[in-house]
């Protein structure tokens, strides 16, 4: 039978791997702009600075966000079929701000060109685009969020022709949509008079002071959700619930709960006894003490095969041996009494193993 704490390392190592498999099939994308990206191309910065500006922030980044009255929303171009569908679900009198955000590799361009506001070094603080309610009605591009629908703009180029921003009503949702949001990431929100403008088409739709709804989820390419995440929220309260169960069951077989813990002895054997006698011998210089050790029980195997005493058998050795083995006994008798290196006294060893 498998002890338990054996039992508990294998529960554990299964959970571990079912966590990590978990983990990597959750979310797969190929572009982040959310606000827990903290690099160049996140909003890490901008949604601190609707926080800073007063907006009483929630933040949702749950794929199925909730639809609340006022919300804000960074979205790539690939989630804009999701969003649409989104935004006309909601209910009337909502109000959205709507923020593009750029292509994948638009940060791998040498010179961007940023709206509303270019960045360009020699460009002072002041506003190329402004931020007012326009008069002259616009028709939104083909890319727009809401297609064919009658907008108004609300930030226009220097020649009040080209429209960066427009704010359209529809189905009772007020909406205000920026077309390139660059401006709003990380790299850019401090450049030029960014954070000013984007604030102000903020406060259009929503006053500061505000609750506000900040949806997260639209900002990330999703390709595919997990499983529990398809389920939904109770499904993943369970799931937790469940790896905090299989931790108490790692911790309680591992630990003996009542009993006094178990004091193991570690036994001592035959090979450590010689690993130290030698090493003792080895430093004392002391070879012949462990060439006499053989050469004592070289004598004792003699005495019980020719069932004679030791001194017989040193007193006449070729009695009991040819003649060259018997002086070789003698000879080895006596290195064992003088200092003899280390070399000699295994080479005499062997010699005694040969004699018996």
């Amino acid at each position: 039978m498998k002890q338990p704490g054996k039992i508990a390392f294998w529960i554990f190592g299964m959970v571990v791997l079912a966590v990590v498999i978990l983990q990597a099939g959750r979310y797969s994308f190929t572009q982040d702009n959310s606000s827990k990206n903290y690099g160049p191309s996140g909003t890490s910065a901008f949604l601190e600075l609707i926080k800073q500006s007063g907006y009483k922030v929630t933040v949702d980044r749950s794929l199925t966000p909730r639809a609340d009255k006022t919300l804000i929303i960074p979205a790539v171009d690939y989630n804009r079929k999701k969003l649409g569908k989104f935004i006309s679900k909601l209910p009337s009198g909502s109000r959205v701000v709507v923020i593009d955000l750029p292509l994948p590799d638009f940060f791998g361009q040498k010179e961007p060109s940023l709206v509303p506001v270019p960045v360009n070094s020699k460009v002072t603080r002041k506003p190329v685009g402004k931020i007012e309610p326009g008069n002259l009605k616009h028709t939104t591009t083909d890319d727009a969020l809401l297609e064919n629908g009658n907008s108004t703009p609300v930030l226009v180029g220097p020649d009040e022709y080209e429209s960066y921003a427009d704010a359209t009503f529809k189905n009772g949702v007020q909406l205000v949509e920026l077309y390139n949001g660059n401006c709003a990431t990380n790299k850019y929100l401090d450049a030029s008079d960014n954070a000013d403008i984007l604030m102000g088409l903020i406060s259009m739709a929503v006053r500061p002071g505000e609750d506000v709804t900040y949806v997260d989820s639209f900002a990330t390419d999703d390709v595919e959700a997990s499983l529990l995440t398809k389920l939904g929220r109770p499904y993943e309260a369970a799931w937790n619930q469940v790896l905090i169960l299989l931790a108490v069951i790692f911790v309680t077989l591992s630990v003996r709960f009542g009993l006094a813990p178990q004091t193991r002895v570690q036994q001592r054997g035959g090979r450590e006894l010689v690993d130290g006698l030698a090493f003792m011998t080895r430093r004392k210089k002391s070879a012949r003490w462990a060439l006499r050790a053989v050469f004592d029980r070289t004598l004792a195997e003699m005495e019980r095969r020719h069932r004679v005493s030791r001194e017989q058998i040193i007193q006449r050795p070729d009695h009991y041996m040819e003649a060259g083995d018997a002086m070789k006994l003698k000879l080895i008798e006596a290195a064992t009494l003088d200092d003899i290196t280390e070399q000699d006294a295994v080479r005499q060893a062997n010699e005694l193993k040969r004699l018996v």
